[in-house]
């Protein structure tokens, strides 16, 4: 459920997000697992899978920050992960 909220955190406005959240909690409450699933069900629910849309970009961008030990530079870090600018 901490992916979930994650997630919901990057990306309110996404449906089938909203729609997974509430099954899920569900499942776990009928104490059903939630996994396995599809990657077409992680491509529409997952932030770091949904690159294709600025909400998906911008969380792979906090998760690079992250990793490198350096904070996300807005426009810049989009043009980085759409191979505009070399990460270097």
């Amino acid at each position: 459920m901490s992916n979930i909220r994650f997630a919901l955190a990057c990306d309110r406005q996404n449906e089938d997000l909203e729609r997974w959240s509430e099954d899920a909690q569900a499942l776990r409450a009928a104490g059903k697992p939630t996994l396995p699933t599809s990657i077409g069900h992680e491509k529409a629910v997952n932030p770091f899978l949904r690159t294709d849309v600025p909400i998906g970009r911008r969380a792979l961008s906090l998760q690079f920050s992250e990793l490198v030990g350096r904070p996300p530079d807005g426009v810049h870090a989009d043009a980085r992960l759409e191979g505009q600018v070399p990460l270097t």
